[in-house]
């Protein structure tokens, strides 16, 4: 699933994200984490229940990447699978990053603004669930 570019992204628009992802989430009994940042500054961070502490720390981890990439981490992820880890090729430290699907990039007018990422699902997932809610967001 391909990442949407948004037309704008606004602190009005993470709140709204956050929201469509905790409905939604919540609807389904997933139990994961929600994370919305600019950089490193938190916008949202939301642990619903069943989500545990290393969640946080998978989001994390998956952050760093599409922050140091501005990629989605879910390539990094179909890449690893096929013989290509981008944290093995660079040298990046485990604890740090991690090429498994759940981070996506916020792109606004091409540039990378936001990172959204979800935890707690199995990669795939978690990747599909962050563009759903990022579709849902585009078509407000």
């Amino acid at each position: 699933m391909q990442v949407p570019e948004l037309k704008t992204f606004t602190q009005e628009g993470a709140w709204q994200l956050c929201e469509i992802a905790h409905d939604l989430a919540a609807a389904r009994g997933y139990p994961i984490v929600i994370d919305i940042r600019e950089g490193e500054k938190s916008l949202f961070t939301v642990r619903l229940p069943g989500a545990t502490d290393e969640n946080l720390n998978w989001a994390r981890r998956k952050r760093n990447l599409t922050l140091l990439t501005k990629q989605a981490s879910w390539e990094h992820d179909k890449a690893r699978k096929v013989g290509h880890d981008i944290i093995t090729e660079q040298n990046l430290d485990e604890k740090d990053y991690a090429s498994h699907g759940g981070c996506v990039p916020i792109v606004v007018g091409g540039e990378l603004v936001a990172t959204f990422t979800i935890s707690g699902l199995p990669s795939q997932e978690d990747h599909e669930f962050a563009i759903e809610c990022l579709n849902l967001l585009g078509a407000k």
